[in-house]
């Protein structure tokens, strides 16, 4: 079997940011994942922001397929105007005005912290100002920055998704190994099996009836082999085995979403190697078997981090 040129393959777990500064402040963004069977995305993002996030979902949604996606988005006081933060004593007058007013009507409310005091809008003079009016430049500076983050992105995956391609094709090869051993011992297992099965026949049938002719006796012997042979042959199963490895490498060699796909394969693998192994005739067989499906489950292990 010949080992292709692995492309680049997507791990489904990743991680990015970048910040850049803008006229409206410093802003960040970062992107993490990890496994799940969809694409799931959520954002962590201010409440003044969540009018973009069905355009930064689409582009998210162009560059990845699969996975839990977190998007963190955060505009923050641009760089000439850190250090100097002042606070406005009006606008902090006038809520705290407002705060004793809520609590002459509702007596029993929990007062707010001085950091969420920080947060309201307007109390810190210099805090990042998100554009109200013609928030479109705002949005472009930010899905501008995702796109590139988004790059960072798929890099990371692209990495790790070449580690596990790696490793996968070390299985396969370490099962083709297994593969040709099976094929290669089963005449000789069928051999031992078949002299000892006759021995015992001969042993039982002269013991039982004597009298019965050697010819006769023969016979049964070469049916009883004919039937063992039949039990025990394992082409099908390996050829089948065979061809599923094959696929493996050419999903592998074609790229893309192929976490599931691998998957799939894994299973119609393993249930091979379980008839393998059910059909053993020798201890040695048996051990095969059970490597073929351990090499199976850490195929499948590494595939279902895959996009």
């Amino acid at each position: 079997m010949n080992t292709p040129n692995l492309p680049a393959v997507h791990s489904m777990t990743g991680y990015a940011n970048r910040a850049a500064e803008t006229p409206w402040g410093r802003l960040s963004i970062e992107l993490k994942s990890v496994n799940s069977r969809f694409l799931e995305i959520s954002f962590r993002t201010p409440d003044r922001l969540r009018a973009l996030e069905t355009h930064a979902r689409e582009c998210i949604a162009m560059a990845v397929k699969r996975g839990k996606l977190e998007c963190r988005i955060a505009i923050g006081l641009a760089a000439e105007s850190r250090g100097a933060l002042a606070l406005d004593h009006a606008q902090l007058a006038d809520l705290a005005q407002a705060l004793e007013t809520v609590r002459a009507t509702v007596p029993h409310s929990a007062p707010p912290s001085a950091l969420e005091l920080l947060r309201w809008p307007g109390v810190v003079v210099g805090e990042a100002m998100i554009p109200e009016e013609d928030p479109a430049p705002f949005h472009q500076a930010i899905l501008e920055l995702l796109a590139q983050v988004l790059c960072d992105f798929n890099d990371s995956r692209g990495r790790e998704g070449a580690k596990m391609a790696s490793a996968i094709e070390q299985q396969v090869q370490a099962m083709c190994a297994a593969l040709g051993s099976l094929r290669s011992a089963l005449p000789t297992t069928l051999a031992a099996q078949q002299h000892a099965l006759e021995e015992r026949l001969r042993a039982a049938l002269v013991e039982v009836a004597p009298s019965v002719p050697l010819e006769q006796t023969l016979e049964r012997v070469r049916q009883e082999v004919l039937t063992l042979g039949l039990r025990a042959d394992i082409t099908e199963e390996c050829d089948r085995l065979a061809s599923h490895l094959d696929e493996v490498l050419r999903v592998l060699s074609a790229g893309g979403a192929l976490g599931k796909r691998l998957d799939f394969l894994a299973q119609e693998m393993n249930r091979e190697a379980n008839t393998i192994g059910s059909k053993s005739l020798a201890l040695e067989q048996t051990r095969t078997a059970m490597a073929l499906k351990l090499a199976i489950e850490q195929m499948r292990e590494q595939s279902q981090n895959l996009e």
